[in-house]
């Protein structure tokens, strides 16, 4: 059974979102700030790095296996090179697994963690094997 490897792991800053929780009673209003990070990532077929066919993938809590977001998966060709890229949404820090499922290939979880979104974080590569 052939193994899929993810070849690089990219996390990108998108921007904050504003959330305004007010108390009409009261008339308190408390500001929250939110982040979200912007995942991208190269898979690959681990002997040949050969991009991959009918790749599925999805994002879940390590904790507990719990389905957080669907990843989307695009196959480009840049300089004439093909690779299959994953693309997902990360609003909260935390550990997490990547559930990466292809015909004719191993299932892969692959578990990394966001430990903390910074406010002016602009980007952040993860190392992965």
């Amino acid at each position: 059974m052939k193994r899929i490897i993810i070849t690089a792991l990219l996390v990108f800053l998108v921007g904050s979102t504003n959330l305004l929780a007010a108390s009409v009673a009261a008339k308190d209003t408390t500001k929250t700030k939110q982040y979200k990070l912007e995942v991208h990532t190269t898979v690959a077929d681990h002997l040949t790095h050969e991009p991959i066919d009918s790749l599925r993938a999805t994002l879940h809590r390590a904790a507990d296996s719990s389905f957080v977001d669907t990843v989307h998966v695009q196959k480009n060709n840049y300089w004439g090179e093909e690779s299959t890229d994953l693309y997902f949404t990360i609003r909260e820090a935390g550990k997490y697994l990547l559930r990466l499922e292809a015909k004719g290939y191993q299932t892969r979880y692959v578990s990394f963690e966001i430990a903390k979104i910074y406010k002016r974080e602009a980007s952040r590569e993860l190392k992965r094997y």
